[in-house]
């Protein structure tokens, strides 16, 4: 996904950045905020800032603002909407930082630990006073000047925002497409309601006939249109120029391009999930090769494992493959006639490879993807196994770790987790993992669980969405729920979302296969 970004660096903007740094320049006097100081190049100061929260920096930063002072005036879901509010104040911040390479965040982490926030500040100074002239006046002053220098970035209007408005492009014959979205102000259920009314005054602003939306979303109420570049400059300029405020009534936010969101403060719009075979990197996923019941198994081997290393040190074996043969229960071997002293590592997790115990199986795979290497013959078994598994689950186990170890294998799939801030300030693992199937469509298997406790909220639904938001899949978490799956099969380019929703709150992620 291209990353470039055309910020307009408002007054507004410069505010967000100075209480950010303000928050983090004072860490010694804030417990919530873990930071240092180190030597760094190029610039001679880095501010090393190892564990803090968009929460507890929103805290910190706005705690002369009345939603701060005075918590308890605020009910449930308008304190759950201004503690979203000055969270995004925080990501704002960040990501003008980052495009005046100030901030460099470290690894995107997944589970409880993506909860916090880790990266550098690369500065030129420790002193406040020279921090600021360094950036507002001489970094921040720059980027305005190059602003106005240039008539096509956006400028202010009183009534309108625009973060970005860059263009990325796909051309089809002679036409150039292009895919934006609109951000408008508004209530989601009425704006649906009026989706045709949308589209059509869109077409007769653009002058294009071939536009049509591709989906709705959250995020102050976010539509996405596809349709030519032609059409879409004329309706950006309109709305640049201050001659377009409203469509059909509801008030226009924000116009950009889809392809080039990064760090705006809308969700993200989508990405290529096919993008994973070419072992390209998204933002924030991170590579996995665990399904969910794969990780149940092994947490209930390792606590057993654990119970007889205690009582006998010297099981822990040298051996990377006799390390894994270590942890299997003893009835599972017995089930299979395997004595470890008369069989080899390799033989014992061969003959359970091809087993009947889909605990067992999933067991070895999951182990085997935590190793670099191991040798060709378990990776034939991997490949052989996989046609003849019925259980989905296993057969994922299997198609994920063979996919580590041969990329080229079509049998093998590849998956990423990615982790969630929901609006309740719960957190989620999401893991999707994909693969090609025999008719050359891709499978998609989606699995989601809490990053920060054992079992899921009771009364999580995870939704799949298709491309108009219809739902055609739905699982629900119960008192028991651990984590909860979907899977489905999809064409290259496919559409589709994954919604959540907990309470009176809901979130969608968009993707394309």
């Amino acid at each position: 996904m291209p990353t470039e970004k055309s910020r307009t660096f408002t007054d507004k903007h410069k505010e967000q950045v100075k209480r950010f740094l303000e928050a983090l320049l004072d860490y010694q006097k804030y417990e919530k905020i873990e930071a240092e100081w180190q030597e760094g190049n190029p610039e001679p100061h880095h501010l090393v800032v190892n564990k803090t929260t968009k929460k507890d920096l929103a805290e910190k930063a706005y705690s002369d603002q009345d939603f701060y002072k005075n918590p308890q005036k605020y009910e449930n879901e308008l304190y759950q909407k201004e503690q979203r509010k000055y969270k995004s104040y925080i990501q704002t911040a960040m990501a003008y930082l980052e495009d005046l390479k100030i901030l460099v965040r470290h690894s995107p982490k997944k589970g409880a630990a993506a909860k916090n926030l880790r990266f550098d500040l690369r500065l030129t100074s420790q002193n406040k006073q020279e921090i600021f002239q360094s950036i507002f006046e001489d970094k921040w002053k720059q980027k305005r000047e190059n602003l106005s220098n240039n008539p096509s970035i956006i400028q202010e209007h009183s009534n309108i925002e625009v973060e970005q408005a860059v263009a990325g492009v796909e051309v089809k014959g002679e036409i150039t497409i292009i895919k934006y979205m609109v951000k408008f102000k508004g209530d989601l259920d009425t704006i649906r309601q009026h989706q045709e009314k949308i589209r059509q005054a869109i077409m007769e602003i653009s002058r294009d006939s071939r536009n049509k939306i591709v989906g709705t979303k959250e995020g102050c109420v976010i539509i996405e249109f596809e349709g030519s570049l032609e059409g879409f400059n004329r309706l950006e300029s309109k709305i640049k120029s201050g001659e377009l405020t409203e469509i059909s009534g509801f008030p226009i936010l924000e116009v950009q391009q889809i392809d080039e969101l990064a760090f705006s403060d809308a969700a993200d719009i989508g990405f290529k999930l096919t993008q994973w075979f070419d072992n390209i990197q998204i933002n924030d996923w991170v590579y996995d090769i665990g399904i969910q019941a794969s990780r149940l198994v092994k947490q209930l081997n390792n606590d057993m494992t654990v119970a007889v290393l205690k009582g006998n040190p010297a099981a822990e074996k040298n051996n990377l493959l006799d390390n894994i043969v270590s942890k299997i229960p003893p009835e599972w071997l017995s089930e299979m006639g395997l004595d470890s002293s008369q069989f080899s590592s390799n033989q014992i997790l061969i003959r359970l490879l091809n087993s009947s115990n889909l605990d067992c199986i999933k067991f070895i795979a999951y182990e085997l993807g935590d190793l670099t290497n191991f040798p060709g013959e378990i990776i034939d078994t991997l490949a052989n196994r996989i046609p003849t598994i019925t259980d989905s689950e296993t057969s994922w186990q299997l198609a994920l770790t063979l996919g580590k170890f041969q990329p080229e294998n079509l049998l093998g799939a590849v998956g990423q987790t990615k982790t969630i801030e929901f609006p309740t300030d719960d957190w989620f693992d999401l893991f999707l993992a994909l693969r090609v199937n025999e008719d050359d469509l891709i499978d998609v298997l989606i699995q989601v669980s809490s990053a920060t406790d054992e079992y899921l909220p009771v009364g999580l639904q995870v939704c799949l969405l298709d491309e108009t938001e219809e739902i055609f899949s739905k699982v629900e978490a119960n008192e028991e729920k651990r984590y909860l799956s979907l899977e489905f099969t999809g064409g290259i380019d496919q559409f589709f979302s994954i919604k959540f929703s907990l309470g009176d709150s809901d979130m969608i992620e968009n993707f394309v296969i």
